[in-house]
């Protein structure tokens, strides 16, 4: 694979030249020598600070740093940046308006804006920024050139491959992890980018080449309090795209596309209707893995999308026609998933005939409709995280062949009512259409951590909207007692599903040991989808 000459990178040395683009007071008053003083590394952990680290305080969601100043004095700290400077603590003080700007701010600094040296993807959205960006990376990878990656599985940036605390980690580690990028000779990368994410300012000061809003649905309302400011969040990145940029957007989304006169970069759209630049057509998804022809309008495309220096392939090649795809992952989202990829790898200059190719041999992300077990019945688990996840999952369920469906179904803990509402409501619209044989629904009390207990009042909902449709069923405070009737009630030609966010994450390992245990021969076989699994262990 293609590497690009690293970056000559030397870190900011002393304390004037790193706070130079910030408005701040210094408490005591004596900045002509503090700026002066030589920095080590910089801190928003209270626990890593070291002699002459500089160190943030942010107010979080549990602990505010601004306790922990007496602390980092002790510890040997420079200054500590703050927002409201404390008298009695003998340490210099930076004062800034708002700590967790100057974050990301300071790191960007601090790392020589590493994101300017990327090609630097952002993919946003309520449902599907996994898959999409390791389709993205895969096809950038299958192209020949080597993809950092930061998201919800994992952070991956050459030198090190971690198991992601968070979707988009705090704007010191992210700086930190494009740097290594750069250092390591990468000139593409791919990241996740949360609501969450984009309100903290998590990556204020990072620079996206190009950006995409997959979908929106209701995610995160306890935190956001509506889907408009959810919506805002959302649309930072891609307001905050500049004129060479290019904005990828959803045709089939009504908030996605509605975007599309409301920012100053180049707007490409996909879907499968007619409007889209990069579309599927003659879409067959009755096996449940979707093969479709790849269709690009390439007057449309070629007016919002630029050849990018370090690519070989010339734009202006791309050919009217189509280009056959099958993917191995099932349902529709995952069509979705694949033509946004697709739309934001063909803006690197990568042929058509490559992204078919790339997203052909995808084999997909755990929890995501992921087939678990193809035997004399099949079982699929999904993260049904939100209502419009839910729509997707069942109506891709519902174009499947299969004899009748045992779902087991966690209710989703410490999300609130109104979540909870929201997607059994979702479910009760489906459970009609989908020849159910079994429903079994799980409190997964077994399994789920403090954080994600089932309250009381939203065990209240679930039974409440239950009462709307006529659906036996049996509430099992045990996920592996549920899983357990499921197995007895199963039977040839069915499909299992197992639906649930948090509580089902160790659903899939579950029924997978207790199918290895009953077939003992066939155990290496069965236990297969669980290497390298993330979820539920």
């Amino acid at each position: 694979m293609t590497k690009i000459m690293p970056h000559n990178y030397h870190p900011i040395q002393t304390l004037g030249p790193l706070c130079s683009g910030l408005d701040i007071q210094s408490y005591p008053d004596h900045w002509d020598t503090l700026q002066t003083c030589p920095i080590n590394q910089l801190q928003i952990d209270s626990r890593k600070v070291g002699q002459n680290d500089l160190f943030i305080a942010v107010k979080g969601f549990e602990a505010d740093g601004h306790a922990y100043l007496e602390q980092v004095a002790r510890q040997g700290a420079l200054a500590a940046v703050v927002e409201v400077p404390h008298p009695h603590v003998d340490l210099p003080q930076i004062v800034v308006q708002d700590s967790r700007a100057a974050v990301a701010d300071l790191a960007s600094q601090y790392y020589d804006h590493p994101s300017r040296q990327l090609e630097l993807c952002g993919i946003t959205g309520s449902n599907g920024k996994t898959s999409t960006s390791l389709l993205y990376r895969q096809i950038i990878q299958t192209a020949g050139w080597p993809c950092g990656l930061i998201g919800t599985v994992a952070y991956e940036d050459g030198r090190s491959k971690v198991t992601s605390s968070m979707t988009t980690p705090d704007a010191l580690d992210l700086q930190r992890y494009l740097r290594n990028m750069v250092q390591e000779g990468y000139a593409h990368a791919v990241m996740e980018v949360s609501s969450i994410g984009l309100h903290q300012n998590r990556v204020r000061q990072t620079r996206f080449a190009q950006a995409a809003l997959i979908n929106l649905s209701q995610e995160h309302l306890d935190y956001h309090g509506s889907m408009e400011a959810y919506f805002l969040e959302k649309s930072k990145l891609l307001k905050g795209l500049d004129e060479e940029g290019v904005a990828v957007l959803n045709v089939d989304d009504p908030w996605s596309i509605s975007l599309a006169d409301q920012v100053s970069a180049r707007v490409l759209r996909f879907g499968l209707s007619d409007q889209a630049d990069v579309r599927a057509d003659k879409l067959d998804l009755s096996t449940g893995f979707a093969s479709f022809d790849l269709c690009i309008e390439p007057e449309n495309f070629l007016a919002s999308a630029k050849r990018k220096p370090q690519t070989a392939f010339d734009l202006n090649t791309i050919e009217a026609g189509s280009y056959p795809v099958k993917l191995q992952v099932p349902g529709l989202h995952s069509v979705y998933n694949a033509l946004a990829a697709i739309t934001l790898a063909l803006c690197q200059g990568i042929s058509p005939k490559v992204c078919a190719q790339a997203v052909g041999a995808y084999q997909g992300v755990e929890r995501r409709f992921q087939e678990l077990y193809h035997g004399d019945f099949r079982i699929f688990d999904d993260h049904f995280a939100n209502s419009k996840n839910i729509d997707m999952t069942l109506k891709s369920l519902a174009e499947m062949d299969y004899q009748q469906l045992v779902m087991v179904y966690a209710i989703r803990g410490k999300r609130g009512p109104k979540v909870n509402r929201e997607n059994i409501q979702t479910l009760n619209r489906w459970l009609p259409q989908l020849k159910m044989r079994a429903f079994i629904p799980s409190l997964s009390q077994d399994t789920v951590g403090h954080y994600d207990e089932v309250q009381a009042e939203e065990i209240a909902v679930f039974q409440e909207e239950m009462q709307h449709n006529h659906m036996p069923y049996t509430l099992y405070d045990q996920l592996e007692t549920a899983l357990d009737q499921a197995l007895a009630q199963v039977q040839p030609g069915d499909v299992i599903l197992l639906a649930g966010c948090q509580g089902m994450d160790a659903g899939g390992r579950l029924i997978l040991q207790k199918l290895a245990e009953k077939d003992p021969d066939r155990r290496e076989d069965i236990l297969a989808p669980l290497q390298g699994r993330v979820c539920g262990w």
